[in-house]
């Protein structure tokens, strides 16, 4: 298997001071218009992901028993790689896109981490809510976050404030997986066609390990 670099996380509190896209490396694009409604990746309720492109070597594989998430997210920043890690147990898989080595978008099977789930565990809507939008998504059809603006529960700049919430939280909870066996394949398609949100991997080590990792 492929064995990633050494990034100790006893380096992190000293790498958030200096941590920066690399230097050579273009400037990171957000794309989520705040004047126009978004377009919305397809609600993740199948439990399927699209299959990834063929014949592409990935840059990384292994099992976070052996190396941990947090060192893994380091690890992808300091290549700067723009691609899609894919993360596997028996019931799950998630995929974590990069850009330039920064986390801007994932994607998750598990069916709690999909949007309307997400927004009902949060408070941010109610369970007759979450099934008039259902409804609305079977009759029309429409995607999910589009039926919940549509039916009024909130606007375009608030659903993308919620996107970029649930994008964050599919990434956070996999500081939760013990075990699981991941790939790094470069890949730039994705690119324009998704919504991205920069997160930093430091922010995100310190809330995952904080949430998820913390014996205190």
């Amino acid at each position: 298997s492929v064995v990633p670099g050494e990034t100790p996380l006893a380096a992190i509190d000293e790498l958030e001071f200096d941590l920066g896209p690399p230097a050579d490396a273009p400037a990171l694009q957000t794309n989520a218009p705040s004047n126009a409604p978004p377009e919305i990746a397809a609600p993740d309720i199948v439990g399927r992901l699209a299959p990834l492109p063929d014949g592409t070597a990935p840059l990384l594989a292994g099992d976070l028993a052996e190396f941990p998430f947090a060192q893994l997210l380091l690890d992808v920043f300091h290549r700067g790689t723009t691609g899609v890690l894919t993360l596997t147990v028996p019931s799950a898989e998630k995929r974590i896109y990069f850009v330039n080595g920064i986390p801007v978008y994932a994607e998750s099977t598990i069916l709690s981490e999909n949007l309307g789930q997400f927004l009902l565990a949060t408070g941010v809507i109610k369970e007759p809510d979450y099934q008039r939008a259902l409804k609305r998504m079977r009759d029309e059809p429409l995607q999910q976050g589009e039926a919940f603006v549509r039916l009024g529960l909130f606007s375009y700049a608030e659903l993308l404030q919620h996107l970029r919430r649930q994008i964050r939280e599919k990434i956070l909870t996999t500081f939760g997986w013990p075990s699981a066996s991941y790939q790094l394949f470069p890949d730039a398609q994705f690119v324009g066609s998704k919504l991205t949100f920069e997160m930093h991997p430091v922010d995100l080590i310190h809330e995952g390990i904080g949430r998820f990792l913390s014996t205190d």
